[in-house]
């Protein structure tokens, strides 16, 4: 009989409680709904393949819980049997009665550089017209269903001011009649040519490679436009520090040599821009070589000047990569190549001649500030020694190792005429170890050591020049 009591008492308090729950979800329901949610909504495919599928998906996350959500196959059928389009105004209010629908929502996704621009527009289902548009951008595609989520919840608001249309839905308008035959054709001679001022306008506006210069057909390449052929020139100061230094520190010697100018020939040129569309146009050739103006040695254990020359030539594939498709995108230059490097002296009994040889690894970056005339410049080069020249050789002996580096910082301009201007500050350093001559190899009157050295040349440079750059 105990068991029997606690059993009806339960029963009476389930009976009591089923009430008070379903007043409650009533309530929950009714507070959602004055807030925004409990509106219909037809959430159309987002375009921008599938980067607008994960906007999409994240879209519905960022809603479902405060609208009820109407299939957009369905919007669509329903326009098409009042015939008309889905896409206008009547046709989005004409398929809305038929679905008791409150809005629509439609998205796009586009692409710029490596950022995602999201769009979505809330419509009113009332009248087919807009009621508000949000938007957000987002760096890489997996940040694409957050976005969308947040988008969501945002356009919340824009959602609950949607109304449902009342009244029949507005049926298709009567078609046209039908037009009369097209007269037959009659030759007429071809149109003229349009003004040069015409065609000088619409190719300094079109950035594209398309034929037409409408717009239509983007570079496949980063940036807009592709330098197929820069020559410059360029004029600078420069100066040169050698020591030798060996086992005994009384017969260390150092040579610190005046400003002398140079003068220096760039060129480039990227012989696939014309052809392709792809990576390979980036792909190209440089060659630079610098010569003295005016130079001469004064030798530091005397008075005597010596002749002196000093020239360089370099010759490099190279790469470039612009990271954005807009005139002011920061550039790589990766180069890869081989050069000389002479600085030869008459001759003396204190200091010889190098006639260096070597390969070139080097990377360089220009970075816009906000325009392209003006560019922060910064870059450096791995030089290993190949060769040192045949007099260095028979002055202080075979070489047992070297290696060069150049690092370099300026500024650098160009003008969308194809005039460039550049600013750089180079030093570039060279060192190498000698063997040492035998004591029967050792010749009088010359520069000739015996011991083992190891010698240090530096160069410091300053350049300023311009020139001109072509571009497709």
């Amino acid at each position: 009989m105990r068991w029997r009591g606690i059993l009806l008492l339960g029963v009476a308090l389930c009976a009591l409680l089923i009430p008070l729950d379903a007043d409650a979800r009533r309530r929950r329901r009714r507070r959602r709904y004055r807030r925004g949610g409990g509106k219909r909504v037809v959430v159309m495919k987002f375009a921008g393949g599938r980067s607008g599928l994960r906007a999409r998906n994240g879209f519905v996350r960022g809603i479902r819980r405060r609208t009820r959500l109407v299939s957009a196959s369905r919007f669509v059928d329903r326009a098409d049997d009042l015939g008309l389009d889905p896409n206008s105004p009547r046709g989005r209010s004409g398929a809305c009665h038929k679905l008791k629908c409150h809005a629509i929502v439609r998205g796009s996704v586009r692409r710029a550089g490596r950022s995602y621009v999201v769009t979505v527009t809330v419509y009113n289902a009332l009248d087919g017209q807009a009621i508000g548009k949000r938007a957000a951008r987002v760096r890489g595609a997996r940040r694409l269903v957050r976005a969308g989520v947040a988008l969501g919840r945002a356009c919340l608001r824009l959602i609950g001011r949607g109304r449902i249309p009342s009244g029949a839905p507005a049926a298709a308008p009567k078609p046209p009649p039908p037009t009369p035959p097209p007269p037959a054709p009659v030759a007429r001679t071809p149109d003229p040519d349009p003004p040069p001022a015409r065609v000088k306008k619409r190719r300094r506006n079109d950035d594209d490679d398309d034929d037409d210069g409408d717009g239509v057909r983007r570079s496949a390449s980063r940036g807009s436009k592709a330098g197929l052929v820069s020559l410059g020139v360029s004029i600078g100061l420069s100066t040169r520090t050698y020591e030798l230094a060996g086992a005994n520190p009384a017969q260390n010697s150092k040579y610190d040599g005046g400003l002398f100018p140079e003068f220096r020939l760039l060129a480039d040129l990227y012989p696939l821009v014309p052809f392709v569309k792809n990576f390979a146009r980036n792909v190209g050739i440089g060659v630079s070589y610098a010569r003295h103006i005016t130079i001469s040695t004064k030798l530091p254990a005397n008075s005597d000047e010596v002749d002196t020359s000093s020239q360089q030539f370099i010759v490099d594939l190279r790469v470039r990569w612009a990271f954005l498709k807009k005139p002011t995108s920061p550039v790589a230059l990766i180069r890869a190549g081989f050069g000389l490097r002479d600085f030869n002296l008459g001759a003396n009994t204190v200091l010889t001649s190098f006639n260096y040889q070597f390969l070139q690894f080097g990377l360089d970056g220009y970075v816009p500030l906000g325009t392209p005339l003006i560019a922060l410049h910064a870059g450096f080069d791995v030089r290993p020694l190949l060769k040192i020249g045949k007099e260095a050789v028979d002055s202080y002996g075979s070489r047992v190792g070297g290696l060069g580096f150049a690092v370099r910082a300026g500024a650098y301009g160009t003008h969308r005429s194809g005039v460039f201007y550049f600013l750089t500050f180079e030093y570039l350093s060279f060192s190498a170890e000698f063997a040492g001559l035998d004591a029967s190899q050792v010749r009088g009157q010359t520069p000739d050591r015996a011991e083992a050295t190891t010698g240090s040349d530096r160069y410091i440079r300053l350049w300023a020049g311009g020139g001109y750059r072509y571009d497709l």
